[in-house]
C-alpha cells in the first residue's frame, strides 16, 4: 500500500518518468530524485499511516445471512472475506469466515492495462457474488487512470467455485470479417433480476456505431461470452464512430433506467454534439435535451431526476419534465458537492441526498414521510458532521449497512437490524488508533474577485509552528473533502519535529 501512495507523489514530481523526459522540471523545482527513493522500514510511523485498511467495503447478502468484506490488506490477498453474520458478532471475523475469495491481479496485454484489480463486489443473489475487475493504466498527462473493462468473475457460495464469468473480447468468427473494435463487448452491470439472472448492458457494434443492449444473463452460465436474452436494444447509437472517437459513454451504469419491475424506461444515446435521452419504447422517442453535464439518476412518470456534476458549477439535483421540457432545480441554491444519495429498497427515486451547504454537511430530504428517511434522520443526529452512507437493504427490508466517514474516523461500518432494534458495530477500516487521528476544521474565505473558497485545516493539539498547504482544483469537481488523508494525518502527528 505504501508503494501505492508513494506513486501518487511520483505522479506529481515525475521522479521515474517525466523528469527523465523533461529535465527542466527538475532544474526549476530543484527536486532531488534520490530523496524519493524510500527505503522500507526507515519510517515505521509513515508505513503505519499508509498501510492499506483491512477492508474497503462491506456488503450484506440479500437474505441477511452473510457479510462480505472487500479486502486489500497486507495480511490477505486482495479479495473478499465472507462471514456468517450471526456468528460474526459473537466470534469475530476469524471465527465466522465461511469463504475466502482471492483475486489475482497482474497485467492484461489484450486490454492494455498494467494491472487488474478488484473494484467492485455485488451480491447477484444469495448464492452468487459477482466480482468486477478494473484496470490501471498510466498516462503521462493524467497519471494513473482506473478504468472499467467489463471483466467479471463469479463466486458460488454453495460449491465455493470461483470462475471467469464475462470477458470483453469475443473469439471472432471463422471468416475473420470482424475487426478488433467489433469484437469488443464491454459488459456493465445494471441490476439484479431474480435468483437465476442479472441484467447487463452489452453494447453491440454495427458499422462503426455502438448500440446499448439490455440483456438478461444466467448466473450459472459457462464460458465468458455474454450470452442471454435480449430485453431491449436501443435503436439509436450510444456511441458514434468508435474508431475515431474514444468514449465509454455506452458503458456507464445508468445507460438504462429501470422501473420497479426491472423494465427499461429510459435509455441514452450520444453523437458528436451531445448526449440525448430516449423513452425506451418501440419508437425510442428522442427527448430534446443535452445531458452532457448531467448524470441521470431515476425516472418516475414524466420526471427525470438528474445530478449536475459537470465540475464547472456547483452540484445540484434537478428534475426534468419530459412532457413540458422544463428543468427544475430541487436542491437548495447554497448547496453543492453531492456526497451521497439515499434510495429505498426497489426504488430509484432518492428520498434524500447529502450535500455541502455553505461548507457544512447537510442531508436534504425530498420525502420526509419515507420510512427510511425517518430512520436516517434519527441516525444522523448520532453522527453529526459526518459523511453518512446508508442502504443496501436486505430483501426483507429489515437490515441495512451504515457507513460513517470523516478525517478523524476514516470509515466505521454498522449493521442496522430493525428486527432487533439494534445498531451493531461491524468494524473500522482504520489501522490507526482513533486518538491518533485529527479532525479537519473547515475554513471559509473570500478571494480578490469576490468568490467564496472553502478549505480544511488539520491541527495537532500542540502549538502550530508551521503550515503545510495542499492546493489543487476546485471549488467544484476535483477538490478535497473532510476525509482521511494518510500524509496529512502523518504530518500532523509529527508536528513536534517541525
Amino acid at each position: 500500500m505504501l508503494k501505492k501512495y508513494l506513486s501518487i507523489l511520483l505522479l506529481f514530481f515525475s521522479a521515474q518518468s517525466i523528469i527523465a523526459e523533461y529535465g527542466w522540471v527538475q532544474d526549476i523545482v530543484g527536486i532531488d530524485e534520490e530523496s524519493f527513493n524510500y527505503v522500507e522500514g526507515s519510517d515505521p510511523d509513515l508505513e503505519k499511516y499508509t498501510t492499506n485498511p483491512f477492508f474497503t467495503n462491506v456488503t450484506i447478502s440479500p437474505n441477511g445471512k452473510y457479510l462480505a468484506f472487500q479486502s486489500k490488506s497486507s495480511e490477505f490477498t486482495e479479495g473478499i472475506l465472507v462471514a456468517d453474520a450471526e456468528k460474526y458478532f459473537e466470534k469475530g471475523l476469524t471465527g465466522s469466515t465461511v469463504a475466502k475469495i482471492a483475486v489475482e491481479g497482474g497485467e492484461d496485454q489484450d486490454l492494455g492495462v498494467r494491472q487488474l484489480f478488484l473494484c467492485n463486489a455485488i451480491w447477484a443473489s444469495n448464492r452468487y457474488i459477482l466480482i468486477e475487475l478494473c484496470g490501471k493504466r498510466f498516462d503521462r498527462i493524467e497519471g494513473e487512470t482506473f478504468v472499467s473493462l467489463g471483466v467479471f468473475k463469479i463466486f458460488d457460495m454453495e460449491t465455493k467455485e470461483f470462475r471467469n464469468y464475462l470477458y470483453p473480447f469475443s473469439s471472432g468468427n471463422s471468416k475473420g470479417s470482424e475487426n478488433i473494435q467489433d469484437r469488443i463487448k464491454t459488459a456493465t452491470f445494471i441490476s439484479r433480476y431474480d435468483d437465476q439472472h442479472i441484467l447487463m448492458s452489452i453494447p453491440e457494434n454495427r458499422r462503426g456505431y455502438r448500440y446499448a443492449n439490455l440483456r438478461k444473463i444466467k448466473l450459472d452460465k459457462r464460458g465468458t461470452e455474454p450470452r442471454g436474452d435480449n430485453i431491449y436494444v436501443s435503436k439509436e447509437p450510444c456511441q458514434f464512430k468508435i474508431r475515431f472517437r474514444a468514449s465509454n459513454f455506452c458503458n456507464q451504469s445508468n445507460i438504462f433506467l429501470l422501473d420497479e419491475d426491472k423494465n427499461p424506461v429510459l435509455t441514452f444515446s450520444s453523437d458528436l454534439d451531445g448526449v440525448y435521452a430516449h423513452i425506451a419504447d418501440k419508437n425510442t422517442t428522442k427527448i430534446d435535451i443535452d445531458l452532457e453535464d448531467y448524470s441521470p439518476v431515476a425516472i418516475k412518470g414524466n420526471n427525470l431526476y438528474m445530478a449536475n456534476n459537470s465540475g464547472l458549477a456547483p452540484s445540484a439535483v434537478s428534475v426534468f419534465n419530459i412532457k413540458t421540457k422544463k428543468i427544475t432545480k430541487v436542491s437548495p441554491p447554497d448547496c453543492s458537492s453531492i456526497t451521497g444519495t439515499y434510495t429505498s429498497l426497489n426504488e430509484q427515486i432518492p428520498y434524500a441526498v447529502q450535500m455541502e451547504c455553505d461548507g457544512y454537511k447537510e442531508i436534504i430530504y425530498f420525502n420526509q414521510d419515507n420510512r427510511d428517511a425517518q430512520i436516517l434522520m434519527n441516525l444522523s443526529r448520532s453522527f453529526p458532521d459526518k459523511y453518512i452512507s446508508f442502504g443496501g437493504w436486505t430483501d426483507e427490508n429489515d437490515k441495512a449497512i451504515l457507513t460513517i466517514e470523516d478525517s478523524s474516523s476514516f470509515a466505521e461500518v454498522f449493521l442496522l437490524d430493525l428486527t432487533q432494534q439494534k445498531l451493531l458495530f461491524v468494524g473500522t477500516a482504520s489501522n490507526i488508533p482513533k486518538d491518533k487521528l485529527h479532525k479537519n476544521e473547515r475554513r471559509k474565505f473570500s478571494t480578490r474577485d469576490g468568490e467564496t473558497i472553502y478549505g480544511y485545516l488539520t491541527k495537532p493539539k500542540q502549538e502550530v509552528k508551521k503550515l503545510f498547504v495542499y492546493v489543487h482544483g476546485g471549488p467544484y469537481g476535483v477538490r478535497d473533502f473532510d476525509q482521511f488523508d494518510p500524509f496529512e494525518q502523518y504530518l500532523v502527528s509529527k508536528v513536534q519535529l517541525y
